[in-house]
């Protein structure tokens, strides 16, 4: 598969149950260092959505390579290795063979009462064109919402969106179960409700 534009799946189960309990054992232990984030929704007036966050990689495109697209890693977790046959499941689960993993994250939301009819902010996670791994650690409420609009650049032809916080209609919302993965165009502008019930646990990949 070539053309991931306009393209979305959902997988559960994608790799074993030993492996999900691994992650997740691991992700809520105190083998994970987390990072407190005042608010998920970064440059919102929305009333602050506190979150924890862990970066696995990190890279960026390399403007001095005469080989076309090139991108340079910046930053590798100590976790990033437990996580890449995860990433080399769900790409092989739609027959999409990256080259590069541009970056990986993931947050962690604790419930907050009194949140429930706002939405965090509609956006995408890069610019470029990328294919989303969005996987989730555990069950929980906080489900993610696909909308029918899509990022606009010019260096990506047939892509068209208008603003990015502009209302949109929803093209699929997808609720958090452990061992399912959602795998969309990444140029899809989505975005996640507040957990009210649970720890919302969720981990980010975008490959190109």
């Amino acid at each position: 598969m070539d053309d991931f534009r306009g393209k979305f799946w959902v997988f559960d189960d994608v790799i074993d149950k030993e492996y999900q309990e691994r992650i997740k054992d691991t992700l809520l232990s105190h083998e994970t260092n987390w990072f407190y984030n005042h608010n998920i929704n970064i440059n919102s007036d929305m009333e602050p959505r506190p979150c924890f966050s862990h970066r696995y990689y990190e890279s960026e495109f390399d403007l001095h390579t005469a080989t076309g697209t090139h991108y340079i890693e910046l930053e590798r977790s100590y976790l990033h290795d437990m996580l890449v046959p995860m990433i080399d499941a769900s790409c092989k689960s739609v027959d999409y063979n990256y080259k590069y993993i541009i970056q990986g994250r993931s947050f962690l939301q604790l419930p907050l009462k009194g949140l429930s009819d706002e939405l965090d902010i509609n956006h995408v996670d890069r610019t470029e064109n990328h294919l989303v791994i969005l996987y989730y650690v555990k069950d929980s409420d906080g489900d993610t919402i696909l909308y029918k609009n899509r990022y606009q650049n010019k260096f990506m032809p047939g892509y068209y969106t208008p603003d990015a916080e502009e209302e949109t209609e929803e093209l699929e919302r997808v609720s958090p179960k452990q061992g399912r993965v959602v795998i969309f165009d990444g140029a899809f502008y989505h975005t996640a409700e507040q957990p009210q019930k649970d720890v919302r646990l969720i981990i980010n990949y975008n490959v190109i």
